[in-house]
């Protein structure tokens, strides 16, 4: 097919667009290459036409010179015109004098330049390749090559043989180019035999293989269906499975029912794997009662952990915190500020000052802010040193804004070191803090709070905040829920709305909620203005009706009605991702909605099926402890390189560039679940409820969305949605180990305390 070329030339393209064609060529010139992610940009010459092209895509260890067969398509981009976007990639070594020429001189060798390279290729013709591996000590009939500068050549080319044989045989293994790198970067000359005879240690070894990929490459290898190896690395599959739905430990017949169906073998065959992987530490089984528990190692031994060192904090001898008498130090707070407290704030501040773990939990509207206000003036006059602290960064960030005090996420208290998921504050370096407050503690998995608490220096105070009743940490466990539930930790519970947060329809409403109690859904007014109210209900039939109205909501109407950023200050919280309104087509929506130049003219990065532009507002999915960024920040994309297929989002703390491996850790943010906004406050919040989310439709999960709002409410939907949600108190009650072992350890203690003074006497 023959298609003009930009400058209005005329050039030979198999294919069009839609079409899947192979084409063949030697790599003139390398134009961009990320050792990392493996994605290349070179220039190709053609084997049919002889005419130099442009392809990108995944090639590893990418060499000039090289012979190489790409499958992909055409396709054309406004500024580079057209070029060729390959899936999959073969190479081959230079078989022409032209191509060996440009291999040899590419720097491939050390010494070996363009002029000793021609010298090389005019002694032994396109033979080169195949002397060097049969009969190597040949190199030395040309002039200038001694034994040090032949075993050079040698090693290269045999190293770059090696890497192509290799790549070709993990390729067929079904491994990606950037996968087939590591393992050979990893196990050099054993990467095949690695990959074929224990594919699930790839799992653990290669980041973005998981144990999906390493089965499909088990079977590929002729790896029995039902081997014992298959069944261990399924087993653990599972329970990481479990650990992302917040379970840290499974009942043992339900893990092996479940595993023996998701393997498809006999439930003896994972019976047998159980034990094994129990000799082998890969997982632990503990007993409560009549009941067998699995578990991972490292999440048990968080909960273990959690555990010693609340017990070591409640039994220390002496406090950082002197004696401060609470009804003196609060008659003091009431005069420096005007503030009275209540009664439960009153016992909220004693309980912080007297014990040295304690938690402080309450709705909107509660006073909590005001009882950590009054805390930090009364510690700051005493002279008690305080780090305050949250688990996102937009949590710390309001945290600060409500105290006038400085507050760090978690992260950055703990002092994580780069590139590593280890802290530099731990029990041998505990922080120089004689008291810790940390807001949102709903946020706190298993292994984060035990990092916290080893951190807590000895005799320190450690005072958790945060709503019970928000969905539990997005991570494994249940750390707020447990504590409180262990029954063996000072707790006080705010209840009392305050009269000023009486006058916001969202504290009512979300009260109301709740309590298991209609919101009152007040229609928004046709031409809303400030002051006309902060909660409305938007009542539409179906899920297109419903998006169309989002859209029209976040970037026409409450922007003008209230003067809000539609990026910056509107967030819509969906409870799924699939569907019409879900999280996916709403972000599709919103980011053409604010497209600032027409689709056709816009520079976009792809990554599955997503597509990012300068201007998008995306989320960060994970922890990424390089970058400092955090599961749940959000950020707004300020630069795209679409040639190193790469991003620059500014977050609030910097700025980050994202190479193509990396992308896969950012979504489109105009619309997150309500799940990802946990620890968040947006000025304005938009929700879709429909009844086709109602898998989801839960109370916590619209409390959780309703909450998050500060200024702004609006529900978006169908009547009967809301009332399904609000009816529905059904929770996923996660499997946890924490709350009975404080039980166990504290009530012990308590024992030994009282028959240590039965003797005593």
């Amino acid at each position: 097919m023959s298609r003009p070329r930009d400058g209005g030339q005329a050039s030979l393209f198999k294919g069009d667009d839609s079409e899947t064609v192979t084409i063949t060529g030697a790599i003139d010139r390398v134009t961009f290459q990320s050792d990392e992610s493996h994605f290349v940009i070179f220039r190709l010459i053609e084997d049919e036409t002889e005419r130099p092209i442009t392809a990108k895509g995944d090639l590893a260890f990418a060499g000039i010179g090289e012979h190489v067969t790409l499958n992909g398509r055409w396709h054309h981009d406004p500024k580079w015109g057209h070029q060729f976007q390959f899936r999959s990639a073969r190479a081959s070594a230079p078989t022409t004098r032209e191509g060996l020429v440009k291999y040899l001189s590419s720097g491939l060798v050390e010494g070996i330049g363009l002029s000793f390279a021609k010298k090389l290729v005019d002694h032994f013709g396109e033979n080169l390749l195949s002397i060097v591996e049969k009969n190597p000590e040949r190199l030395r009939e040309v002039g200038g090559i001694g034994k040090k500068r032949q075993t050079q050549v040698v090693e290269a080319l045999t190293t770059q043989r090696d890497r192509r044989d290799a790549l070709v045989a993990l390729y067929g293994l079904g491994l990606t180019p950037a996968h087939s790198a590591q393992i050979i970067k990893k196990h050099g000359d054993n990467a095949v035999t690695q990959a074929r005879q224990a594919p699930y240690q790839l799992a653990q070894e290669v980041r973005g293989i998981g144990f999906l990929t390493a089965d499909r490459i088990a079977s590929k290898a002729g790896i029995a269906h039902d081997s014992p190896e298959r069944a261990r690395a399924g087993l653990e599959h599972f329970l990481r499975e479990c650990s992302l739905q917040g379970d840290t430990i499974v009942p043992k017949n339900e893990l092996l029912s479940r595993a023996a169906a998701g393997l498809q073998v006999d439930e003896d065959i994972v019976r047998d794997a159980l034990m094994s992987a129990r000799l082998t530490g890969l997982v632990e089984q503990e007993l409560y009662g009549e009941d067998e528990y699995i578990g991972l190692p490292e999440l048990l031994d968080a909960e273990r952990i959690i555990t010693r060192e609340i017990r070591r904090l409640m039994n220390a001898e002496a406090r950082l915190v002197p004696k401060i008498d609470a009804l003196e130090a609060l008659e003091w707070v009431k005069d420096r500020t005007g503030v009275v407290l209540t009664q439960q704030q009153h016992e909220a501040v004693a309980m912080v000052l007297e014990h040295p773990v304690c938690v402080i939990t309450g709705g909107p509207g509660v006073g909590k802010t005001t009882v950590l206000r009054s805390l930090v003036e009364i510690l700051e006059r005493n002279n008690v040193t305080l780090a305050l602290s949250a688990p996102t960064g937009r949590a710390a960030k309001r945290l600060e804004e409500t105290t006038g005090r400085p507050a760090k996420t978690l992260h950055r208290l703990l002092e994580i070191i780069p590139g590593t998921t280890r802290f530099r504050r731990h029990n041998k370096a505990p922080l120089d803090k004689s008291v810790i407050i940390v807001d949102e503690s709903s946020m706190l998995d298993v292994p984060m709070a035990s990092r916290l608490l080893s951190a807590v220096p000895p005799g320190g105070t450690l005072c958790l905040v945060g709503d019970k009743d928000q969905l539990p940490s997005i991570g494994p466990g249940a750390v707020l829920r447990d504590v409180l539930e262990s029954g063996v930790i000072n707790a006080v519970e705010l209840t009392e709305i305050f009269r000023q947060a009486e006058s916001s329809a969202i504290v009512r409403n979300a009260h109301l909620v709740h309590d298991g109690e209609l919101p009152e859904m007040r229609p928004a007014p046709k031409k809303a203005q400030r002051g006309d109210g902060d909660f409305f209900f938007i009542e539409r039939g179906d899920a297109q009706a419903t998006v169309d109205t989002i859209v029209k909501l976040v970037s026409q109407r409450i922007p003008s009605a209230y003067g809000l950023d539609p990026i910056q200050d509107i967030q819509v919280l969906a409870p799924m991702h699939k569907g019409l309104a879900g999280t996916v087509n709403l972000n599709a929506q919103l980011q053409r909605c604010f497209l600032k130049l027409p689709e056709e003219q816009t520079v976009f990065v792809e990554r599955g099926k997503q597509r990012f532009t300068v201007g998008d507002k995306v989320m960060q999915l994970k922890n990424d402890y390089d970058r400092e960024v955090f599961n749940g920040d959000l950020g707004v994309i300020e630069a795209i390189s679409k040639e190193a297929h790469s991003l620059t989002v500014r977050f609030p703390e910097a700025s980050h560039t994202y190479i193509k491996k990396d992308i896969d850790a950012l979504s489109l943010a105009y619309a997150a679940s309500i799940h990802k906004s946990q620890g968040s406050e947006f000025p304005a919040v938009v929700i879709p409820i429909l009844n086709a989310h109602y898998v989801m439709l839960k109370r916590n999960l619209l409390y959780t969305g309703m909450t998050r709002a500060k200024q702004l409410v609006v529900l978006v939907g169908q009547r009967s949605a809301v009332e399904k949600a609000v009816l529905n108190d059904a929770m996923h009650h996660r499997g946890t180990t924490l709350g009975v072992r404080l039980n166990a350890a504290l009530n012990q203690g308590a024992s030994d305390q009282a028959e240590e003074g039965k003797r005593d006497s």
